[in-house]
């Protein structure tokens, strides 16, 4: 027979468990005002003690939120809808190799602190999700498993995180942020790279190079973006050579440097007069190569190096700086969560447009058009749940047609 103390434990977890439920699932959306502490008192047969036990729980974890004599309501921002998980394969600190911890690694979890302190909700940044005792990994299981995150974004592959997960943790929708896996069925916010060509393309048609060199990967879209890219140089009557083509270990400094002080080689009518840097993780080195190589930019060789904006790029030469706000594409990726929640999720990839480091950030919300579409939809949802919810002059219940960010 279970003690006193254990049936108090058990009629605790069950309430806290219920009412939880009950706020997750929609039976009582955000502006509800709970029953009151004595209704529920006895119908769960708990004492006040008790009762106020898991009130105190659900407001420790956002769920619900006092107003004094009018009674406790769900909040407007409750977790599950307005909490997001970054979750990250390794720390930065722990990482050896040189470059394995990206760039762009960086930039996001810096915005995602950013994003924290701005609003509400905000983004927990999860380290050494996939070592088996790492804390990170036990506090986003815990998160996941308390129905505190609205969804998980994942920047690496997100199969063995997602295949390690305990039996009983509540599914959430993912969307990384990566080259998508023909074996998961992901949803992906994605840098569009063809765009990035095309506006380093016109930059350099615009300081009327023409002889364009490039250096780095494709970003998992080889085919397509290279075939964009060999397309795009003949349309603008440009040139480009096997040998310009350059994709070194961004591991190896000296390799890097290396590649592009070989491909700058030669007279300069034989020799590249654009050099587009696709990877920041090498912009450093690259462009250490053009100083190696003997050239002057932009007198000699006008430099484009791939951005991930706001973060600063690393250059030894004057360049011009194209590629993708990490805000922006945690804030989409943050929408396309909450899409997925409502039940209407977008395509399987929303594409993020290149910008150069002239062009301000999207509007003054900082949302972009995917953002606004998304957006609208989710508000019209919201709107229609507090329609529904009784009692409209009670604090909670005013609708406020407004976006989460």
């Amino acid at each position: 027979m279970a003690s006193s103390d254990e049936r108090v434990g058990i009629k605790y977890t069950t309430l806290l468990e219920d009412l939880r439920n009950r706020i997750v699932s929609g039976e009582m959306p955000p502006g509800t005002r709970l029953p009151r502490r004595d209704e529920i008192e006895k119908e769960c047969g708990c004492s006040r003690a008790t009762v106020q036990r898991a009130f105190d729980e659900l407001i420790r974890d956002g769920f619900v939120e006092p107003h004094g004599r009018s009674g406790t309501f769900v909040s407007e921002t409750p977790p599950h809808l307005s909490h997001f998980g970054l979750a990250f394969p390794s720390r930065p600190e722990t990482v050896r190799e040189p470059g394995a911890w990206l760039q762009y690694w960086q930039a996001l979890a810096s915005e995602a602190r950013s994003i924290y302190r701005s609003f509400p909700g905000g983004i927990s940044v999860y380290y050494d999700v996939l070592a088996e005792d790492s804390p990170g990994r036990a506090e986003l299981i815990e998160d996941i498993r308390r129905h505190r995150l609205s969804g998980l974004i994942v920047p690496s592959d997100p199969i063995p995180l997602l295949a390690d997960l305990p039996g009983g943790a509540p599914a959430v929708p993912v969307v990384t942020i990566m080259n998508p896996r023909p074996a998961y069925e992901e949803v992906c916010v994605l840098a569009d790279y063809v765009s990035l060509v095309d506006k380093a393309l016109d930059y350099f048609a615009s300081q009327e190079r023409k002889r364009i060199a490039v250096v780095g990967p494709w970003r998992g879209y080889e085919a397509r973006v290279r075939e964009h890219f060999l397309s795009a140089i003949a349309a603008r009557e440009m040139t480009t050579r096997p040998q310009w083509e350059q994709c070194p270990d961004p591991t190896l400094p000296h390799a890097v440097r290396n590649a592009v002080h070989l491909c700058l080689e030669g007279r300069p009518e034989d020799r590249p007069d654009g050099l587009l840097i696709l990877d920041d993780n090498i912009s450093e080195h690259a462009t250490a190569g053009v100083l190696a190589a003997g050239l002057r930019a932009p007198e000699d060789i006008e430099v484009v190096v791939h951005t991930n904006f706001p973060w600063p790029v690393r250059s030894v030469v004057q360049c011009k700086r194209i590629g993708f706000d990490v805000r922006e594409i945690l804030r989409t990726a943050m929408d396309v969560v909450l899409a997925c929640r409502n039940g209407n999720p977008p395509p399987p990839v929303t594409w993020i447009a290149a910008r150069t480091d002239d062009e301000p950030y999207r509007d003054s919300d900082g949302a972009s058009p995917v953002q606004r579409a998304i957006r609208a939809d989710l508000v019209g949802q919201r709107n229609e749940r507090r329609l529904a919810v009784e009692g409209k002059d009670r604090p909670g219940d005013r609708i406020r047609a407004r976006s989460m960010f």
